[in-house]
């Protein structure tokens, strides 16, 4: 059984409703999200680095340099978004006391 369906078990058996739910809450941020936003901005990383590569592969042809340029930049704005995420959870955890 995983961490987090253990984790679920322990919560659904706590007596008191409202602690049950910042745990549940606090786990389904720290088991789901977390790792999600650290995929989403792996995948940015690489995308921008893929860019990196056809931007200095293609120097010689400015269409294939203009590509590796798109990339770099969609991957710039995936690592934006990702840390944005993060800034706004953060945020909310804070607020809440989560």
């Amino acid at each position: 059984m995983s961490n987090f369906t253990v984790r679920l078990v322990e919560i659904a058996q706590a007596s008191d409703g409202e602690s049950s739910f910042d745990s549940l809450i606090a786990s389904i941020t720290t088991e789901i999200i977390e790792p999600l936003v650290l995929l989403i901005s792996t995948g940015a990383i690489i995308y921008f680095l893929w860019g990196v590569y056809d931007f200095i592969k293609g120097a010689s042809s400015s269409g294939k340099r203009e590509v590796g340029v798109n990339h770099m930049m969609w991957g710039i704005f995936g690592l934006v978004l990702t840390v944005s995420v993060n800034a706004v959870i953060s945020i909310i955890k804070n607020s809440f006391g989560l």
